[in-house]
């Protein structure tokens, strides 16, 4: 096993100890350079394959959430076609059950979690409002989560997606590297 395969496994063994969601290996190896970054979520978002939105079925900031993932058609980049632009939501220093309080920079940025696999699927994961920090890769940002609106500038390398494999997508915040 080579030095990156060791470190990203050691991000897996992290997320299980302190109760993140389980991220399938190949998953990781496959899309997630090195070990993952952990952040906390703040807005669960949908994307449908060429743009973001909040679920409308998600109620209220800090609500629990079921996140249904977004399944590739083919391998390649997560093509984001400029900026995203998203109202602000969950702001006044986000929501406190989701942001650390030794965050330095809290800035938002949307992230990408590629997702366990059952039955020959991805599975939908749920997600604790309260507590749910998440292994992930971020994909645009950042934004200053007091600006009037969010605007996410696209961040290289950005995400390679491979068919068949699911993703949720979230607004969140950097919790530790």
């Amino acid at each position: 096993m080579n030095h990156c395969g060791r470190l990203a496994g050691w991000g897996i063994l992290l997320a299980a100890t302190f109760g993140a969601p389980a991220v399938a290996q190949d998953a990781v190896d496959g899309v997630i350079p090195g070990p993952p970054t952990f952040y906390n979520w703040v807005l669960p978002l949908n994307y449908d394959g060429t743009a973001f939105t909040v679920p409308k079925a998600y109620t209220s900031c800090g609500a629990s959430w079921d996140a249904q993932p977004y399944v590739a058609r083919k391998d390649g980049p997560l093509a984001l076609n400029g900026s995203v632009s998203l109202a602000r939501a969950c702001a006044s220093a986000a929501n406190p059950n989701n942001v650390p309080s030794s965050a330095d920079i809290p800035e938002f940025y949307i992230v990408a979690l590629p997702v366990s696999w059952t039955k020959g699927k991805p599975s939908g994961l749920h997600f604790d409002g309260k507590s749910s920090t998440i292994p992930a890769l971020a994909v645009a940002g950042p934004v200053d989560p007091a600006a009037r609106s969010w605007v996410f500038a696209p961040l290289a390398p950005g995400l390679k997606m491979r068919a068949g494999y699911g993703y949720t997508f979230f607004v969140a915040q950097l919790a530790a590297l």
